[in-house]
């Protein structure tokens, strides 16, 4: 499938990796409106540089209306949002020219979409590490993986304020990790030392271990160019049972890590309590069964990480609930849980100050506040 069809018939996955980055530029907007109001250099900005056309052909709004919407919508984003559009394709580019035009409202905006056709290279990645770049949240959203970049991304999130959502073509960089042609695409996605060791660790693996690898080290690698937290959300193909792509979120800051876990937790397909943070558009109760089979988290195990990574600290809820679940789906109900219902609190595994029975009620359950203070035992041994 080209470009010209993807941008023809939009697949669900293509519409859920649209909600999943305009459900957090709402709430990033929120967050970055309040802390920037009183500087001096008040503008935030959203930057697309593989924007495509703007909108399906049956209709369907893509990304950037649907961002440009949220901002006419806002009277704060309208006074002080600046936009960028980019994408190497003329015609995308044109239409989406035209499309941003016809949109209701758009003169509202202060700043004027910038709409740029040009191809993402190392001196476009190296003028994003612009020190004085205002608070930016970024979508990288390439047609395979063409002018993604381990300095790109890592350029996009170096001021503070910086946020990064990125398309990682799985299934494409997977079979591509030794083929000659693109090698120089993969070093520079990967760094040239990191990917040559991949390719040679990858050699032979099984699929589930050889897609657990080569995930794992593109974190190892978002992390060292500043990337504290990385989010990956999982789409499964449409045609078989196995991985297609991600969509990778990339912050510097818990609190943004916190909220896109809890936008990738509603578009999770499967429906369980720990969800995996997928999409199978092939979704089945036997497939649901087998998730829930392999799936490597649970409230067991969160127990087990709380007693580790806590132990001998007295922490408030939410300090324990972001020490323990980096780099993992548990959400902040999920650590509640386990710290009343799993025994931790009942057996006295914990103690909380105050102590459940001192607590109130809500819904026939006992409380507990992100405030309230927990105390972890030391490790045995």
């Amino acid at each position: 499938m080209g470009t010209a069809d993807f941008f023809e018939r939009p697949e669900p996955h293509s519409l859920i990796k649209s909600q999943i980055v305009s459900k957090y530029f709402k709430a990033w907007t929120d967050i970055m409106l309040s802390k920037t109001n009183r500087q001096r250099e008040n503008r935030i900005a959203y930057v697309d540089l593989f924007s495509g056309p703007g909108r399906f052909e049956r209709g369907e709004e893509s990304t950037p209306l649907l961002i440009l919407n949220q901002a006419i919508a806002s009277p704060a984003l309208c006074d002080r949002l600046v936009t960028v559009f980019n994408d190497a394709n003329p015609a995308h580019a044109d239409r989406l020219r035209r499309e941003i035009a016809q949109l209701p409202g758009i003169s509202k905006l202060t700043n004027e979409p910038q709409l740029t056709n040009t191809e993402v290279d190392p001196d476009l990645a190296a003028w994003l590490g612009n020190p004085r770049m205002v608070p930016t949240l970024f979508f990288f959203d390439p047609w395979g993986y063409k002018g993604l970049s381990l300095d790109l991304i890592g350029n996009a999130i170096k001021s503070w304020g910086c946020d990064c959502i990125f398309f990682f073509h799985f299934d494409s960089i997977n079979r591509s990790m030794d083929i000659d042609s693109v090698s120089g695409l993969i070093d520079e996605l990967f760094g040239k030392v990191r990917a040559d060791e991949l390719r040679r660790r990858v050699r032979g693996l099984e699929p589930e271990l050889r897609k657990a690898t080569i995930l794992d080290e593109l974190k190892h690698a978002l992390k060292e160019v500043g990337g504290q937290h990385v989010l990956p959300f999982e789409f499964r193909s449409r045609h078989s049972d196995r991985t297609s792509h991600y969509v990778i979120f990339v912050t510097k800051d818990f609190l943004g890590f916190s909220i896109m876990r809890d936008i990738m937790f509603s578009l999770s397909s499967d429906d369980a309590e720990i969800r995996s943070l997928l999409y199978n558009p092939r979704k089945s109760p036997q497939l649901q069964l087998l998730v829930d089979f392999g799936s490597p988290h649970s409230r067991a195990q969160l127990k087990d990480i709380l007693l580790d990574v806590c132990a001998g600290m007295s922490l408030t809820v939410q300090a324990a609930y972001e020490q323990s679940t980096i780099d993992t789906p548990y959400r902040l109900p999920n650590v509640k849980i386990a710290i009343k219902s799993l025994e931790l609190e009942k057996e006295s595994q914990v103690s909380v100050d105050p102590p459940a029975a001192l607590r109130p009620t809500r819904k026939g359950e006992v409380t507990l506040a992100n405030h309230l203070m927990v105390t972890f035992p030391p490790k045995k041994g």
